[in-house]
C-alpha cells in the first residue's frame, strides 16, 4: 500500500514502522495473543501516531478544516 501512495503522491503513516520506533516491552503487547488484530495498547498507539502525523508532520488536518468551514 505504501508503494502506491508513494507513486500516486498521496501522504500517508506506517504505522508498523512507527510501532517498531517505539519499541520496548510494550511492543510485544501491540497486538493481541494468537492473533494479528491490535490490542487496546495498539489502537492507542495508532491512535497517537495518526494524531501526530495529521497535526505535526502533515498539513493535512489543517485543510480538512479550513475545508469544512
Amino acid at each position: 500500500m505504501s508503494e502506491i501512495c508513494v507513486r500516486r503522491g498521496v501522504p500517508f503513516v506506517d504505522l508498523l514502522a512507527r510501532f517498531e520506533k517505539r519499541g520496548g516491552p510494550d511492543l510485544a503487547r501491540v497486538h493481541l495473543k494468537w492473533d494479528g488484530h491490535w490490542s487496546a495498547l495498539g489502537h492507542e498507539w495508532a491512535a497517537e501516531e495518526t494524531a501526530h502525523f495529521l497535526v505535526e508532520e502533515s498539513d493535512l488536518w489543517r485543510r480538512a478544516l479550513a475545508r469544512a468551514r
